[in-house]
């Protein structure tokens, strides 16, 4: 049709997908290659149109990404040509919300672009996502904080005419916000202005307003000294969160918005706060009035992590169902290490006892640096053992020696983790008491889960000991899903051995094993048990997590679809076994996917592997497994994670196994019982 207006529109789309994609891309030279799709179509955008509303809205989207590339000069361009369109608009719903977007960017580029503290000359007091780094160009112009000001007062005053009260709201935020960052002598106007937008976002009920306003609030509040205040605001945009936790994949897109930079932040500086108070209550010695700060601290990072599922998901599909630890499991210990810039804190939760709390003063380098030369060390099997045992003895003692007093009193049998950032990437398995010279594994069960929220507790001796067994042996020769993978000669002696104890129901392998044929039997039979022994990955990216069947890889939406396809009243899947998964290269969140199929396939419990092991002691493990669940079947002793510790045992004792390359990758996620 020649139209330039339609095709300048398309380009728009163009870009925006195009930086959707690599804010989602693990591998730099795709993620880069992405941004600059993104570029170069807002560039074809502002060639081809001449509509100046969407000229404008290529060029802020282009602003919004030099920030994130931390392009500062170009950036600095852009601001400058923008400045006098935006600031002469004529009232309009779409010019208000172009000018707020515009304001959040100025925000950015002024307090860091060109590794400016700020424009008052104190320190910010709160980062702005960004690192600082100095910009090439020692002359750049960056907006004034009377520039910024004004722009703001101009959008409030056009949303009041146009009565968009989401719009005043916001431009009266971001008003606090720029007062707040410009220093401790602008603090009560940055109180000012934000009160006045959460009167605004209340009276108007619109919660996801409300939980950022609260938020800065509390930073405000935090800044000034007064904490148990800056916890009261905190909890309220906590509050606010969880009332809109299934609509977060869907906040208002017309202001920028990301996950890790506008939710993520929320819960951990709540948790920080919360922590901090308590350790204060308890040296003034209060220390049962810390326990509430402590409880509310386990119940914000268990939130933290299902409001992680759920962006991982994109959609809203993790709910919650809380549950008290000494209804759950009288035997076990849920530990909850969290990780903050300048310290690692242990949270205690034991059954009919308060939450405790230990702190270590680690830098966060050295903790950095020990879990990814104990990440190393495992994945290879020729690594020298011997020479890495320092590492895994410090681990230990940074995690569990402090906790060793009260988990000796309990007499728990079981650890559950509900772990924190780059500990996702290692066993606990691994970590090593250097006064017994034993590993976690050989003095506990061990488990883990995103959280109590998430358990839907059943033991393994009640379930019917039925499986469903499928899985791949062989790879199809020039078959795009099944490149890069190598056979797994094992799975058949594997498959052979749930035969054998008489759990496997039905079989399927190689050929047999299609998403088809799985839809198929899942609907037609119940089974508490799926064994999938095949090629799996993990990644942060839910599209990326996927499991290889022989017609195609099946993600983790697919998955979940597959095996929750049961007729109404079927109990859910007692236990889903993944036999030989791996994280993605590179990604250091990828164990967010093996927590997404967990939830996804809707299984009490998961068992998987954090990296590709030997298929021949894989096979042994799961026979060793298997003959556990039996057991504790037929005796009614025992449980999911004993049989998995007695499995992983029976490898550590066997010299050939012995290395902790074939013993530790097997973890438990979900209901450990």
């Amino acid at each position: 049709m020649n139209s330039s207006a339609e095709v300048a529109a398309t380009h728009l789309s163009i870009g925006n997908t195009a930086q959707t994609l690599s804010e989602t891309e693990r591998v730099r030279r795709k993620r880069e290659s992405n941004q600059e799709k993104a570029l170069t179509a807002y560039d074809e955008v502002i060639r081809l149109t001449s509509s100046s509303t969407l000229r404008q809205q290529a060029q802020l989207n282009q602003l919004t990404l030099l920030l994130k590339l931390q392009d500062f000069d170009r950036a600095a361009q852009l601001w400058r040509s923008l400045f006098p369109q935006l600031t002469t608009l004529t009232p309009s719903h779409t010019g208000v919300y172009q000018q707020l977007n515009f304001a959040q960017s100025l925000i950015k580029l002024a307090f860091v672009g060109a590794g400016l503290s700020d424009m008052s000359g104190n320190k910010p007091i709160i980062q702005l996502n960004l690192p600082i780094q100095k910009s090439g160009n020692a002359k750049i112009q960056l907006p004034t904080f009377e520039q910024i000001e004004q722009l703001l007062i101009q959008a409030t005053a056009q949303a009041t005419t146009l009565g968009d009260k989401r719009a005043q709201a916001y431009a009266l935020g971001y008003r606090g916000e720029l007062h707040e960052l410009a220093g401790k002598q602008n603090l009560s106007l940055a109180e000012q202005y934000t009160r006045q937008a959460l009167s605004i976002a209340t009276n108007f009920e619109t919660p996801d307003i409300a939980y950022q306003m609260f938020w800065q609030l509390g930073r405000i509040h935090r800044a000034n000294g007064n904490i148990p205040e800056a916890i009261a605001a905190y909890t309220k945009a906590y509050d606010a969160l969880q009332s809109i936790r299934s609509d977060l994949v869907a906040i208002n897109p017309e202001v920028q918005f990301s996950f890790r930079e506008s939710v993520e932040p929320v819960y951990r500086q709540l948790v920080e706060l919360d922590l901090e108070y308590a350790s204060s209550l308890e040296k003034t010695g209060k220390p049962k009035d810390g326990t509430k700060y402590l409880t509310q601290a386990r119940n914000a990072i268990e939130s933290l992590q299902l409001a992680e599922l759920n962006n991982f998901f994109r959609e809203a599909c993790v709910e919650a169902n809380p549950q008290q630890i000494d209804r759950i499991d009288p035997k076990a210990a849920v530990i909850y290490p969290i990780i903050f810039p300048d310290r690692l804190e242990v949270l205690l939760s034991l059954p009919n006892r308060d939450p405790s709390l230990h702190t270590q003063k680690i830098p966060p380098a050295q903790l950095a640096n020990t879990i990814e030369s104990v990440q190393q060390s495992l994945i290879e099997p020729q690594s020298v053992v011997q020479e890495f045992l320092p590492q895994y003895q410090q681990l230990y003692d940074w995690l569990i020696q402090p906790l060793e007093t009260e988990l000796a009193k309990s007499q728990v049998k079981t650890l559950v983790f509900v772990l924190d950032g780059d500990l996702r990437n290692i066993p606990m398995a691994i970590l090593r008491d250097r006064r017994s010279n034993k590993y976690l594994i050989e003095k506990y069960a061990l488990g883990l889960t995103p959280g109590l929220q998430l358990l839907d507790p059943k033991p393994i001796a009640d379930v019917e000991p039925k499986a469903l067994a499928a899985g791949i042996s062989k790879i199809r020769p020039n078959f795009a899903p099944h490149q890069g993978f190598e056979p797994l000669n094992n799975v058949q002696v594997e498959l052979a051995q749930i035969q054998k104890l008489g759990l496997a129901a039905q079989e399927f392998l190689n050929e047999q094993f299609t998403s088809n044929q799985i839809k198929q039997a899942i609907s037609d039979f119940r089974f508490p048990i799926v064994h999938l022994a095949t090629h799996a990955q993990f990644s942060s990216v839910a599209d990326d997590t996927f499991i290889l069947a022989w017609d195609h890889r099946i993600n983790v939406k697919q998955l979940g679809n597959l095996l929750q396809d049961n007729p109404i009243g079927r109990e859910p899947i007692e236990l889903l076994v993944l036999s030989a998964c791996e994280t993605a290269s590179g990604d250091k969140r990828a164990t967010l996917g093996l927590a997404g199929v967990a939830v996804r396939a809707g299984a009490r419990s998961t068992l998987a592997t954090l990296w590709a092991v030997q298929d021949e002691s894989t096979a042994k493990f799961m026979g060793e497994f298997y003959r556990q669940i039996e057991q504790t079947r037929k005796t009614k002793i025992g449980s999911r994670a004993e049989a998995m510790r007695q499995a992983q045992l029976s490898l550590l004792q066997d010299k050939r196994y012995s290395h902790p390359h074939f013993w530790s990758p097997f973890v438990l996620v979900g209901n450990w019982q």
